[in-house]
């Protein structure tokens, strides 16, 4: 898991990405997420993939404050949250 975390934080978390716009973000990080799936889907690890999910939301949060100079670094997890599923994100948990 902490490499799926550095994964993730590599592909969102850089300081050159602010300029990037979502979509592209999201497009780059749906395949990890569907190999990922693939490979580590069993009910037992339904667990942990929720918790991989709930990481994804927060590093796009934070992404998403820094992009527009926010100073809470969590707010607007709900409206980020909402905002990447219609974007097409992929969720490791089953819906």
């Amino acid at each position: 898991m902490k490499k799926m975390k550095a994964e993730v934080k590599r592909n969102v978390n850089r300081r050159s990405l602010l300029v990037a716009k979502e979509e592209d973000l999201i497009k780059n990080l749906n395949p990890k997420i569907t190999g990922w799936k693939n490979y580590y889907s069993t009910k037992r690890n339904e667990k942990w993939m929720q918790a991989l999910d709930w990481y994804i939301i927060c590093t796009f949060t934070r992404w998403y404050n820094k992009k527009h100079q926010r100073c809470n670094r969590m707010s607007k997890v709900g409206f980020v949250r909402n905002s990447i599923y219609e974007k097409g994100l992929k969720k490791m948990a089953r819906a």
